[in-house]
């Protein structure tokens, strides 16, 4: 149990957004350290930056409900081209953390490999589909200045409340409630790394991009058709064409078709007993 007075609020920042070390010379480090946020780089799992409340007296750490996902515009881009776009937002969805917020940069100038009308399309589609909260910015120093505003607010907004710890099933969805039921840190954690109860769809999607060729666009856009292996198998077996049944399935915000060279690779791998 952390009591009102009794724990910080602190922004805790994943190792991959500093350059190494903690250098007081780092862009992320320097320009959080200049808004006055108390922070904490360390490796996490998912998502580039979220919240916990830390005892001021005892090692508890209790995780807010909150978690950001920070990409610069052309990345955003190239994400979306090769698949890892929908591989990320897959994995925050599945975290438990409800706010999701994902923070991006437009600097201007940047050059992308794919229509600027798709980018915003993928954007929108994040918002309204995903139910994330975008946030845009025009460069780094803007994106840090935004998180030291959440966290003041998050800080304003726990500061006075009596937090417990909990399990996953038991995480508070009203944080405007007095008291709130928090997962400590290394619960969260511990529950990233450790093989969960998946749905079948879920897991026929890691099955899908463990394949040469298959991205995490197109894996989405198969099991939506086919929610299982064996829905799959059973659409191949009554197939007047099976090695193209894939062929015109569009997948992607470019709404690109699989094709007949992954269509008939499927087709083998799930039809075929004899695989080599």
């Amino acid at each position: 149990v952390l009591s009102p007075g009794t724990f910080d609020t602190i922004l805790l920042v994943d190792t991959a957004e500093t350059s190494g070390a903690g250098s007081p010379d780092d862009e992320t480090i320097s320009e959080l350290t200049a808004t006055g946020v108390k922070f904490e780089v360390r490796h996490l799992k998912v998502g580039d930056f979220m919240w916990i409340c830390r005892s001021k007296f005892s090692p508890i750490e209790l995780v807010l409900p909150f978690i950001v996902e920070r990409k610069r515009l052309d990345d955003l881009s190239k994400s979306i081209m090769d698949g890892r776009f929908h591989e990320q937002k897959f994995r925050l969805k599945k975290c438990g953390v409800y706010n999701v917020i994902y923070l991006i940069e437009n600097t201007g100038g940047q050059k992308f490999g794919i229509p600027v009308s798709s980018l915003h399309q993928a954007i929108v589609n994040t918002m309204v589909s995903d139910e994330f909260t975008i946030k845009m910015t025009t460069n780094h120093c803007e994106s840090m200045i935004y998180l030291a505003t959440i966290t003041a607010m998050l800080t304003n907004m726990f500061r006075n409340k009596v937090l417990f710890s909990c399990k996953k099933s038991e995480w508070s969805l009203d944080i405007m409630d007095d008291t709130v039921f928090l997962l400590t840190f290394k619960t969260f954690i511990s529950g990233m790394g450790k093989t969960r109860n998946f749905k079948t769809k879920e897991m026929f999607i890691k099955q899908l991009v463990q394949l040469h060729g298959l991205s995490a666009d197109k894996a989405w856009a198969i099991a939506n058709l086919y929610a299982t292996p064996a829905a799959l198998i059973s659409a191949l077996n009554s197939s007047s064409a099976p090695g193209e049944l894939l062929s015109n399935v569009r997948y992607g915000v470019l709404n690109r078709r699989i094709g007949p060279v992954i269509s008939g690779q499927l087709y083998k791998f799930y039809t075929e007993l004899n695989l080599k």
